[in-house]
């Protein structure tokens, strides 16, 4: 029974765990688009505003749009790890607090 039991909170825990990684891969695959779409066009408007021939500004701000990236991927990495640590906590004070409630039932239940 013990086993039955402790299922569906071991699918819950995977479920979240699931979630929590499509969020993750989510958001840090907008910000490389995004961070990627930004560098395009400000290469294509500085190659067209100094009539560049070679598309120099266009590999430039790529090239500097890969160390932008990744300061701004470990940047929601970290603010996403920071979230889920605190909910975390709150999910770890409820389950002991359910644990509580439960042996205090269970001393109330033997003395009736």
């Amino acid at each position: 029974m013990s086993q039955n039991e402790h299922q569906p909170q071991e699918n819950k825990s995977l479920l979240g765990i699931y979630k929590d990684v499509f969020i993750g891969g989510g958001v840090t695959g907008c910000v490389i688009l995004l961070i990627v779409a930004v560098a395009l066009v400000v290469g294509f408007w500085l190659d067209e505003k100094f009539e560049s021939a070679n598309h120099i500004y266009i590999f430039v701000s790529i090239l500097l749009s890969v160390p932008v990236t990744f300061v701004a991927i470990l940047w929601v990495v970290g603010k996403l790890t920071s979230r889920k640590k605190t909910s975390s906590v709150g999910d770890a004070a409820a389950q002991k607090q359910n644990v509580q409630e439960d042996a205090h039932r269970g001393t109330n239940s033997e003395e009736a």
